[in-house]
Order: structure tokens, then sequence, then C-alpha cells
């Protein structure tokens, strides 16, 4: 078949049996544009339009100056030479494609990762556990306060909320405990530890007065025990005083404060 008589460049381009003809000789440039309308703000060739499969060899797309676009014809040259020409077409349109589609799934798992990351950051915590959390110690500040500090040995952050319990330690069995009244102060919110992180309650019971075994203001006898047990996250721990001493109070109660982080 012969090739129509009209001024073609010198870089056809074929595919197949057709071929791609610059409009205007001298012009660089080669594209397949099948006629559909082109998507909003883009704007090819004097009409308008554009097709999604686009093939072009040379210049640029979107519009951002006239572009020599082709017409086809079909090839009249030697075999070979159009099966070259269209080869080349395929193989530049393949790489094109695996390119884009790469780069977009690259831009897409490191978003999609960094999502996911983000989400696992701002998931809250578990609340905490017996298994996660040791009584370090019962802390005499004063005749009438103790400080009862928790820690957080778990390999994972969890919430700590609320107030503990108190008891008095039996001599010898847990059976022989004698709970206390809690008077709560303040108000409980969550705490946060971290592996590793710390948070305290601070109790205060009713003084002892007088010298030597003492008396209550109540008229009641004073209470002495060795250890008390104290509740926290469904555990209970039996702490003595760290000065080595004993713990005196009067009545049956003592107030505590809600669990704050340790230092706070």
């Amino acid at each position: 078949m012969r090739r129509p008589s009209r001024g073609r460049a010198a870089a056809d381009v074929c595919v197949g049996s057709t071929c791609f003809l610059p409009m205007e000789p001298g012009k660089s440039g080669v594209s397949v544009l099948p006629s559909s309308p082109a998507p909003p703000g883009v704007s090819i060739g004097g009409d308008g339009a554009r097709a999604a499969p686009m093939v072009q060899v040379g210049g640029t797309l979107g519009g951002a100056g006239p572009e020599p676009w082709a017409v086809p014809w079909k090839c009249g040259g030697p075999p070979m030479k159009c099966a070259a020409r269209s080869g080349a077409i395929k193989v530049s349109s393949v790489l094109l494609v695996a390119g884009a589609l790469a780069g977009g799934l690259l831009a897409g798992a490191g978003t999609g990762t960094a999502a996911a990351a983000d989400a696992l950051r701002r998931a809250p915590a578990a609340p905490c556990t017996s298994s996660q959390i040791v009584a370090d110690g019962a802390q005499r500040t004063d005749s009438t306060h103790v400080l009862i500090t928790v820690t957080n040995q778990g390999p994972k952050s969890c919430v700590l909320n609320g107030f503990p319990t108190v008891a008095l330690a039996g001599q010898g069995s847990p059976d022989k405990n004698r709970p206390l009244q809690v008077t709560r102060q303040g108000k409980a919110r969550p705490v946060q530890l971290a592996a590793g992180g710390q948070a305290a309650t601070r109790l205060t019971f009713t003084p002892v007065l007088g010298e030597a075994d003492g008396f209550c203001d109540s008229g009641a006898d004073p209470t002495v025990a060795p250890s008390m047990v104290v509740g926290v996250a469904g555990g209970r721990y039996q702490l003595a005083p760290d000065d080595g001493g004993e713990f005196a109070l009067c009545d049956n109660g003592v107030r505590a404060t809600a669990f704050r982080a340790a230092g706070s």
C-alpha cells in the first residue's frame, strides 16, 4: 500500500500497520490521540479532545502549547521497518506506564506506613493489670502521711486510674487483714504509664496523740500494725514503712488521693 503524499517528518512511527504523521511538517512529536472528552482543566489539541490511552514521542502533554498531533496512515514500507517502529513504541509505552505505576505504589506505601504508625501512636493503652504493676514501698513523709509509689514493669504502656484500697495487715494471715474506710480526695483521671513509668498516691491517717501508747481524740484505742495491704489494679501489695517502724492510727479510716504520675 502506498503512503499518502503529504509531507511528513523524517521520524515516522508505526504501530503494527498504522503509522502516525505530524499535522505540520518539520515539527517534532508524534502522538496517538483517540477522540474522547478531555478531563476538566486539560486541553489537548484544537478541539480539546483526548483519550485515556496515549502514546507520544517528543513534545509535551497538557496543553502547554500547539502540538503537531498526528494522523494515522497505513505503513507501506518494508514489514521489518514497520515492526521495529511498532516495537519501539510499545516498549517505550510499557516503560513509561511501569515507571508511573511504581512511583505511585511507592508513594502510596510510604503514606500508608506513616498513617499506620501514627494510628498506633494514638491508640489508647490498655488498663494496667496486677501482672504489670509493682508497688515499690511505703514512704513515710511525716507522722500522718505515707506515699505509695507503683511502677509499670510490663513491656507495654498501660493506664492506671482511680484510688487504692487499704487494709491493715493481719498477723501472718491475709484473712486477718483489717480493711480501712478510704475517703477519696481529688478527682480520678487516667494516668498513662510507659514501661518503667511510676504513679503515686498519698495516704493520710488520723494521728495518735500523746506519748507511749498514746490515745485517740475520738476516745477509741489506737491501732498499730507492722504493715498494710494496698490494692492497686486488681492486685494486693503488703507494704511496711520504709523507716522500719509501724503504722499507728486512730479510728477505722484513711484518706487517699487519686493516683497521679509520680513527681507531679
